[in-house]
């Protein structure tokens, strides 16, 4: 039997390796290892989907919660909709049903970073803890602080919202239902405050005005944020606040399989991406944010949609938010804060975490390894210093060149098949990335392989191992949270260097202690190579293929050993097949989800005083209008004013004169006051939306100003140009606007200008020769007074 074996591997290997017989079965069994663990990495991070019975009482429903989200995100209802007030009554209902009494914030709010006001309704829930301390004549017990489980239930005005974040909101009623079935055999300790909140698209409005205003926030020790940008794959924790040892402490011990890691933090801190959590972490609040990320085609598009949604990672969200609140629940939430630590998950292990103090230590104590094994590796080897940072400079350079013509290639790709320029899924290309995964394998290894000719093998990987030692001390002084990701995978690597240092490639154990030092590196790495194509898309090609790599410049002495006999015709033949993949799961994408392209329909006071705004990259830079350049450069400079020239760069008009429709209402602005003061002149503006308007845009042109209020709510206290702030569900009595400027200021130099955005009227005609089925209709009507 053992003998058959060994024949179908000989016979198997000889497929796929010329050269050495008695290395080929070896390499074989190498090679396919490697792909098992690939593969294995990157599927482990993906949740399954568990049976859910329908009856289930004390555990996550799935079937009764895609119920409840299939009548949430039944239409789209942005902040200031018809819906989305429906969307609230639903959700008050479903919570009283259950027998609590959900509160209503009302409130109008201001924040001067997204630049956004609205009139925000938040639905709030308060669970009472077994030793909180809020019950009537009670004494504070020992955890006096509550657990605060925030989601947002207003949608993106062209989404259903499923994903962002209705799902997040269903996973909400399913907690407060498990808490209500063993609230007599295992309550909580702690209070849990629920904040679901309104106008967290158009700004973190609503998490910002229950941190404004409402008392509850003294009492919060911890918050759980749940957002999506995606519908599909795992829920990460993705960011957590500062301090956040006893966190990570807390979420090994209630979800020790969770998917997460410290470069994901370190990443985030530097992008401008924010959610409510990013409200609280402000206020120096402790918690964890929490998101699923795949399927970025669902992301504020139509296609957020609750039977699009998928059920396993909907599941996984479910019960993931139910052990977070049962284990923080019973914790006391006083003490949350800590020193930051180092975090990943790694399969097997659960999470892995260290105080980010260590990461310094222990980069010295590998720069020791490192220079251990270059010590061995010249007595032994007879490596050289030289031409050891001479195959650092090389990795350098192959990293840059590999990583810009990859980027330069998807361009020209782009440049082919302009449609790929409107696709907001990755996933569906993912062929491309695991064929320019294969072809930088080829041609790195073609690379190394030529440099061979100056300088050995054990140089060569000297040289990536040197340039991965600096990247970890960089990052354990500047960025501890990523030094865990070149600290590990650089210790094995290093250790099964140092064994075979000085031994023959022929060692019968050669290819084993390579695979065994590289097998941690390879589990590690597959998946954030998937993930950072994920978030960031083709758009940003360049950094995954960093990453990648990175990776394969410590595997050199494996990827010459194993590609050595490798018949190199068949990585660029696997190539070829995932791009061909590529292209036919590409196209049938963008005919299935086929993006909206806008079409603006901008009103003024009058019938006549109207235009289609048509988007130039949809629709083409040769459609005939019925306007000349002056006349659109008058129509941008009308309707928008500062931002006309912007507008034109995208949008061309076309006259509207022959649309069927009356008059829309327009906004109004009425002077209250004008007043000089010294050297500051103080306006008061009353602003009215039009019927029905969902988003109003005031801006203030001409003129610096020095300080404005909207609702006599301070938005800005310092000198701004360009002023302007967008207002959802305005009040039915308006909205005051109180501004500063200079005394000097002409009064025919300052405009403010209303750009309402209302819903589409049914007796607005829209010409065929302008609607597609990718039309998404959006009208704006626009008033402007020049005091």
């Amino acid at each position: 039997m053992r003998i058959q074996i060994t024949a179908y591997l000989q016979a198997l290997s000889a497929l796929f390796f010329h050269g050495e017989p008695r290395q080929r079965p070896q390499r074989l069994v190498v090679l396919a290892l490697i792909i098992i663990l690939t593969g294995f990495a990157i599927c482990n991070n993906q949740p399954s989907l568990n049976p859910s019975p329908s009856s289930a009482t004390s555990t996550f429903s799935l079937p009764d919660a895609q119920a409840q989200l299939a009548q949430l995100a039944s239409e789209k209802h942005p902040i200031g909709s018809a819906a989305n007030l429906k969307a609230r009554d639903y959700l008050v209902d479903q919570i009283r049903a259950m027998g609590y009494t959900p509160q209503l914030q009302s409130e109008f709010v201001n924040f001067e970073k997204e630049r956004a006001s609205a009139q925000v309704a938040n639905i709030l829930v308060r669970v009472i803890g077994s030793k909180s301390g809020n019950r009537a004549g009670e004494k504070a017990g020992n955890n006096s602080k509550a657990l605060l489980l925030v989601a947002h239930y207003d949608s993106a005005p062209n989404s259903y919202g499923a994903s962002d974040d209705g799902v997040s909101v269903i996973s909400i009623l399913q907690t407060l239902r498990m808490l209500k079935v063993t609230a007599r055999t295992a309550p909580l300790a702690n209070d849990l405050i629920v904040l679901i909140t309104d106008g967290e698209e158009a700004g973190l409005l609503g998490a910002e005005a229950f941190a404004q205003s409402h008392p509850w926030l003294n009492d919060v020790g911890m918050v759980l944020n749940f957002d999506n940008r995606g519908n599909a794959g795992p829920v990460l924790m993705f960011e957590t606040s500062s301090g956040n040892a006893p966190l990570i402490a807390g979420l090994a011990q209630a979800l020790p399989n969770a998917v997460t890691n410290s470069v994901m933090y370190e990443a985030y801190k530097a992008m401008p991406n924010d959610t409510d959590f990013t409200v609280f972490r402000k206020r120096g609040v402790p918690g964890l944010n929490f998101a699923m990320i795949q399927n970025l085609s669902s992301y504020h598009t139509p296609y957020d949609k609750a039977d699009l949604l998928s059920s396993a990672s909907q599941q996984q969200q479910g019960e993931m938010m139910w052990q977070l609140v049962q284990h923080f629940g019973q914790q006391d939430l006083s003490k949350m804060r800590g020193e930051n630590h180092v975090y990943f998950s790694f399969p097997g292990i659960g999470i892995v975490h260290y105080p980010a103090s260590w990461a310094l230590p222990i980069a010295a104590l590998l720069t020791l390894v490192f220079v251990a094994f270059m010590f061995v590796a010249r007595k032994r080897a007879h490596l050289s210093l030289l031409k050891t940072c001479g195959a650092s400079v090389s990795f350098l350079l192959s990293l840059a060149a590999f990583a810009f013509l990859s980027q330069k290639a998807w361009n020209l790709v782009l440049d082919m098949v302009p449609a790929y320029r409107s696709m907001r899924d990755p996933d569906p290309s993912h062929w491309y990335l695991l064929g320019i995964a294969l072809l930088c394998i080829l041609l790195f290894a073609l690379v190394q392989r030529l440099l061979l000719r100056w300088m050995r093998g054990i140089e060569l990987a000297a040289g990536a191992a040197l340039i991965w030692v600096a990247l970890l001390i960089f990052t354990s002084l500047q960025f501890p949270g990523a030094s865990f990701l070149f600290a590990w995978p650089l210790l094995l690597i290093l250790l099964s260097w140092l064994w075979l240092s000085g031994r023959k490639d022929d060692h019968p154990a050669h290819g084993w202690i390579l695979l065994a030092g590289a097998a941690f590196a390879i589990v590690l790495f597959a998946p954030y190579v998937f993930l950072f194509n994920v978030a960031l898309g083709f758009h940003s090609l360049g950094v995954p293929l960093i990453v990648f790599l990175l990776l394969l410049g410590v595997l050199t002495p494996l990827l010459l050993w194993l590609l050595q006999g490798l018949r190199a015709v068949l990585l660029l033949f696997a190539a070829v097949i995932c791009f061909i993949a590529a292209a036919h799961a590409t196209q049938q994408f963008h005919l299935t989800y086929v993006m909206p392209q806008p079409l603006f329909y901008v009103s003024g006071t009058t019938p006549q005083d109207a235009v289609w705004l048509i988007d130039k990259a949809s629709n083409g830079e040769g459609n005939k209008t019925a306007l000349s350049a002056s006349e659109q450069d008058a129509i941008m400079l009308k309707f928008y004013g500062a931002d006309g020239s912007k507008t034109k760069k995208r949008f061309a008009a076309i006259s509207a004169a022959n649309a069927s429709q009356s008059t829309l209402p327009v906004p109004e602005i009425q002077v209250l006051s004008d007043q000089v003061n010294g050297d500051k002149r103080n306006v008061a503006v009353l602003i009215k939306a039009s019927v029905l308007a969902q988003r109003s845009k005031i801006s203030i042109e001409g003129v610096s100003v020095l300080s404005a209020s909207i609702q006599d709510k301070v938005f800005n206290q310092e000198p701004q140009e360009k002023w302007s702030t967008t207002v959802f569900a305005a009040p039915a009595q308006g909205v005051t606007l109180r501004f500063t400027v200079a005394a000097t200021s002409k009064p025919d130099d300052i405009v403010v200008r209303v750009q309402d955005t209302v819903p589409y009227p049914s007796k607005l005609v829209v010409p065929s020769s302008l609607y597609t089925k990718k039309t998404e209709l959006i009208v704006h009507v626009i008033n402007s007074l020049n005091l």
